[in-house]
């Protein structure tokens, strides 16, 4: 190209300021879309997984009716097992002031609050809970509207009811989430716990492997192993669960189909941009046939015709991704917040990953410009008598088109209608 093509370029998106901004919002609202949302895939997974590495997932769990610190000394002495430790879980109700019963979980926390594995973060009040005392988890303490020192009310499977303080707050990721499930997750003291009446053994055996944690296939084999070895020590191992990745099965699925569901909204975003960068540019050079002649009357070839607007496509998406970046990390921002909320989970940091960058400023240029390759290049060929004698009414390049074909089939409507049909489709670069 040289400088009088390069002035074309610049005059003419300067001079249709109005079409300027459509093409690149047009452009803009495609690649935003799909960088932010990129982004806040990329926050989620990087946090979700780090906040999990930190907790000290474990890698296998097995449920055990009744087993003491004996077994879990056996357990935690095999070669192949790095940690076991168990914990009483039992399911109880939930009776929200105002509200319907709903499902809880309550786990009886250790006398010095430390958990080994699957590890929780006090938030707010007291830890470990005390006598009488209830420790909710945080996202069952902002659904049901729970504040420390208010009172719980809980209901055992027996239908009797018990009134606890709620003494402050933890955060566990591997509790399911309460905002997207009516689930409610507590913690108690082994007194409160004998004050209810529930068992003072353990049901719950967690265990980490000594090595290969990302090997799914040799946790499996660690935790048969363990299952063996219970066994043979005379206890019923009702179920065995090898998570992997090392998150609870629901918050898994959820983030696995978030992820699928990201990535296809901004794929979506993405392709439907490229639907109205075809339209908008056939529009363009339907206005500009003539000036399309005009150049080739005076020995523009078509690859130059083209490589003009292929510029001018070029700079629109520049423009374009200048709008995008912004745009797309106030998305990302914005999603991550909510769907963090949603799946319990802290935005540590929050940083545009490059690789999400780089996608925006291809995809800003590439899809532009692969989008309009047929319209340009079927309009750069038309030739110099073509476009010379396009007066705006017929359109001679293009009345053999199967819609024009159809249109013409069109019979049996009144003659208005049948006129103002065939005049929407007889300009088709008027249409957008």
């Amino acid at each position: 190209m040289n400088h009088i093509s390069w002035q074309k370029v610049i005059r003419d998106i300067w001079s249709s300021k109005g079409r300027t901004i459509l093409v690149v919002l047009s452009i803009a609202v495609g690649v935003f879309a799909f960088g932010g949302l990129l982004t806040t895939r990329d926050v989620l997974l990087r946090d979700l997984n780090n906040a999990f590495l930190a907790s000290n997932p474990s890698s296998a769990t097995l449920s055990i009716q009744g087993f003491d610190d004996q077994l879990v000394d056996a357990v935690a002495g095999m070669r192949e097992v790095a940690e076991a430790e168990g914990r009483t879980t039992v399911a109880l109700r939930l009776r929200p002031d105002g509200g319907e019963p709903v499902n809880m979980t309550v786990t009886v926390a250790p006398v010095d609050g430390e958990f080994q594995i699957h590890t929780v973060t006090p938030q707010a009040g007291a830890w470990p809970p005390e006598r009488r005392d209830i420790v909710l988890e945080r996202g069952t303490a902002q659904r049901w509207g729970y504040a420390v020192g208010d009172t719980a009310t809980i209901e055992l499977p027996d239908g009797d009811t018990y009134d606890l303080v709620v003494s402050g707050t933890v955060h566990d990721l591997n509790a399911e989430p309460a905002a997207m499930l009516p689930l409610a997750t507590g913690y108690i003291s082994q007194t409160t716990a004998d004050w209810l009446g529930l068992p003072d053994t353990y049901n719950t055996l967690y265990i980490t492997v000594a090595e290969g944690r990302g090997d799914e296939a040799h946790i499996t084999y660690v935790a048969d192993l363990v299952k063996s070895r219970v066994e043979n020590d005379g206890y019923d191992v009702r179920s065995t669960e090898v998570p992997n990745p090392p998150l609870t099965p629901l918050t898994n699925d959820m983030l696995s189909a978030l992820t699928v569901f990201l990535a296809a909204i901004g794929a979506a975003a993405l392709l439907l941009s490229a639907f109205l960068i075809v339209n908008t540019i056939s529009a363009i050079l339907g206005q500009q046939v003539r000036q399309i002649g005009i150049m080739k009357s005076i020995g523009a070839q078509v690859g130059q015709v083209a490589a003009t607007y292929f510029a001018t496509v070029a700079l629109f998406g520049g423009l374009a991704l200048v709008v995008a970046l912004p745009l797309g990390v106030g998305l990302a921002w914005g999603f991550s917040v909510v769907l963090a909320n949603m799946l319990n989970v802290d935005i540590v940091s929050f940083a545009v990953p490059p690789v999400v960058l780089s996608l925006e400023a291809a995809s800003s240029l590439a899809v532009p410009v692969v989008a309009a390759t047929v319209p340009i290049w079927t309009w750069s060929r038309v030739s110099v008598r073509e476009a010379i004698s396009d007066y705006g009414i017929g359109e001679t390049t293009r009345s053999s088109d199967v819609v024009d074909r159809l249109v013409e089939r069109v019979r049996g409507l009144p003659r208005p209608m049948l006129l103002s049909i065939r005049n929407t489709f007889r300009r088709k670069g008027r249409l957008p």
